[in-house]
């Protein structure tokens, strides 16, 4: 069996545009002569690998705590996919039977509005990208909406430059932190 790890590093991974970056700090060190190695961490929910609930969009929506695990584990597709993710594509690379669908985009990647809108009409679970969102910083209501309304988990941030197009099976487990919008995810992609 091989596992892909699909996930950014927590403390190295950029960030959303002007917000925090995750630090951590230790608070006992064994090399400043202290008993055991104790640290605190800091986190912006947002900033590397990171899964999307309905909250972060929908007033009344989920927190990450109430999504559906079966989101988070299951057969998944990922595909390399243009950095401007259209209707057409999903249409035209997406089998109708898809649960999780991964996008790999070198990075830069985003959906248009129609796309996300089109994928809201399916019976998606999950969708996956590399790039910091799935939106661009002028479409980002516009496109994290209509998945967030449908209960869709949107996982962005990913690592998937080693990784070869394919089906796998994804796990990728939010922390569950009640009330959270959005939670840091150890995402790993692993081969049937």
């Amino acid at each position: 069996m091989t596992i892909h790890d699909a996930t950014k590093e927590l403390l190295s991974a950029e960030a959303y545009p002007d917000s925090k970056e995750n630090t951590l700090t230790r608070l006992m060190d064994m090399k400043r002569g202290e008993l055991y190695n104790y640290s605190e961490l800091t986190i912006n929910m947002h900033a590397g690998t990171h899964i999307d609930a309905p909250l972060h969009f929908i007033n009344d929506g989920r927190n990450i705590a109430e999504m559906p695990l079966e989101c988070f584990y299951g057969e998944c597709l990922l595909v390399s996919a243009p950095e401007c993710v259209t209707k057409v594509f999903l249409e035209e690379n997406m089998p109708e039977d898809t649960k999780r669908l991964i996008l790999k985009t070198g990075g830069k990647g985003y959906l248009e509005k129609e796309a996300a809108e089109f994928l809201a009409q399916t019976e998606l679970l999950t969708i996956g990208i590399d790039a910091i969102s799935v939106g661009t910083l002028q479409t980002e209501i516009a496109v994290h909406v209509p998945l967030l309304k449908k209960g869709i988990a949107i996982i962005e941030a990913m690592k998937l430059d080693h990784i070869p197009d394919g089906k796998y099976i994804l796990s990728a487990m939010p922390l569950k932190v009640d009330g959270a919008e959005a939670s840091p995810v150890r995402a790993v992609l692993i081969e049937k």
